[in-house]
């Protein structure tokens, strides 16, 4: 069906069952292959023998001339691995690496072992480079170019925002498109120099600073606005 259509498909995918096989049947753009660090950092997030797994999925999907960007979150069992991984990352010639990190939400609650401070991981995201993925239009906060479907069939602003669902896909992609909610940058408590070039940052993560139209602190310290004298860390239920 896809195929049909004008618009760009992307599957995301930890890549455990991408054989070449499948690589072969895949019939879309570009696959986002979830690579959480290199061995040791990826399967403690993952579990034993994902690892391999996933660096043939890419092998496999580049053979079949498939399109492969990168998903990596930060957590504290990559932090020393990012050089090693990037130079990986790089020899494998992949046009997007998007880079990210999770919030205190889901299974995070709990093993808050894993979760990465603002001012602490803030530093890792210009690992990232492509930026397609988070990339916006119209004046719009980040993602506004895009929206999920997600493998029950609901479609959503993005992966982030499974749990509040705009529809289903049965009642037909335009429909669900036109009810995802847009925000623009005016709209934003924010309003730093570095508001066009990070687009407020990710919507679902400043929910937890204080409200959809917050700042995403995690861009805050990436970007040198905050320091780490500055701390507006986030403690969720605490």
């Amino acid at each position: 069906m896809l195929r049909d259509h004008a618009f760009r498909s992307v599957l995301l995918s930890n890549g455990t069952l991408i054989t070449k096989e499948v690589a072969r049947r895949l019939r879309v753009h570009e696959v986002q292959i979830s690579l959480d660090g290199m061995k040791e950092g990826h399967e403690s997030l993952r579990g034993r023998g994902t690892f391999e797994k996933a660096l043939q999925a890419i092998d496999h999907l580049q053979e079949a001339n498939i399109r492969v960007s990168i998903a990596t979150m930060i957590h504290q069992k990559n932090l020393n691995e990012f050089n090693s991984l990037a130079f990986f990352i790089q020899s494998k010639n992949i046009g997007e690496w998007n880079v990210d990190l999770p919030c205190i939400a889901g299974r995070m609650e709990r093993n808050r072992d894993l979760w990465v401070s603002a001012s602490e991981g803030g530093r890792f995201l210009h690992y990232g480079y492509g930026g397609g993925l988070h990339s916006s239009e119209k004046n719009a906060t980040c993602g506004a170019h895009l929206c999920a479907i997600l493998s029950n069939g609901g479609v959503s602003k993005c992966g982030l925002f499974s749990q509040e669902p705009v529809g289903s896909i049965e009642e037909g992609l335009r429909v669900c498109w036109e009810r995802v909610p847009r925000i623009l940058l005016k709209d934003l408590t924010c309003k730093c120099s570095e508001l066009e070039e990070c687009r407020g940052g990710c919507r679902f993560r400043a929910q937890f600073y204080g409200g959809l139209f917050e700042p995403d602190l995690f861009q805050c310290y990436a970007r040198g606005v905050l320091k780490g004298g500055e701390e507006h860390e986030y403690q969720k239920g605490e």
